[in-house]
């Protein structure tokens, strides 16, 4: 068995080509991918955050010493406004952590919910770094969210910089990327990642933050799925009903197709 970071390391090492887990790439492209143990490459799997794998006369035995899955079942909170209070002081304690080890960021300001969360709580920070807000917009569509972006960063009295979306940026680094078993989403990175580092050399930032990761915890799952829940925690009861149609309008969707998921 070969243990790796870096699969460069160990291409040498391998005794035959590696084959392509088909299924697993197609996932990958379509969003599909279940977070697994397995990779685009059919011979390797990976250890996952919090996992352990444990060596003993020959035999290898996995287990989680942080599992998302188990804390997620313990101290199950139901009560909306408990819920939303434990997540407001979550991400404040987050951000405020985050904003603690620098003295100035930039803060790419989408005018959408999740970044406009990241500048409430920046500006709250007990270290009060300096805050620089920017905004990319789009040329000749009808996807300009700048009055939005405009309207956030006036209410927290910071300066927006707008610049242009390039929409003509090259793949061609694609060719030169680290390989790597588990695909990265790079199309994001390709567009923003130069002009992100421009604009803090720029302004003197030593961090770029981002409101990537809030569609998970500010809700844009699908609703269909709470009934699933609430039989898995309660059994089937009468209040299922309650919660099959509030995710029916939640997702805009006959109830009928959430009983179904």
């Amino acid at each position: 068995d070969l243990y790796f970071s870096c699969i460069d390391d160990v291409a040498d090492l391998l005794e035959a080509p590696l084959e392509v887990n088909w299924p697993y790439l197609r996932a990958a492209v379509c969003f599909l991918r279940e977070h697994s143990s397995g990779t685009a490459l059919r011979a390797i799997t990976q250890v996952l955050a919090g996992e352990c794998v444990e060596l003993r006369a020959g035999v290898a035995k996995r287990f989680f010493y942080w599992d998302p899955l188990a804390i997620a079942n313990t101290e199950v909170l139901e009560d909306p406004r408990q819920a939303a209070a434990a997540m407001r002081q979550c991400v404040r304690d987050v951000v405020h952590a985050w904003a603690s080890r620098y003295a100035h960021v930039l803060l790419s300001l989408s005018g959408g919910l999740d970044s406009s969360i990241v500048l409430a709580c920046l500006k709250d920070a007990p270290s009060r770094p300096r805050i620089t807000c920017f905004h990319y917009y789009p040329l000749g569509a009808d996807l300009d969210e700048r009055a939005f972006a405009r309207a956030a960063a006036a209410q927290a009295g910071l300066e927006l910089i707008e610049r242009p979306r390039d929409s003509s940026f090259s793949l061609q680094p694609l060719l030169t990327v680290r390989r790597a078993p588990e695909p990265t989403n790079y199309p994001y990175f390709l567009e923003h990642s130069r002009l992100d580092a421009q604009l803090a050399a720029e302004h003197g930032a030593a961090a770029v933050v981002i409101g990537y990761g809030g569609d998970q915890l500010f809700y844009q799952q699908r609703g269909e799925w709470a009934p699933g829940d609430f039989l898995h925690r309660r059994g089937l009861r009468p209040g299922m009903l309650r919660v099959a149609l509030d995710a029916a309008q939640m997702d805009q969707v006959s109830i009928w197709q959430v009983l179904r998921g």
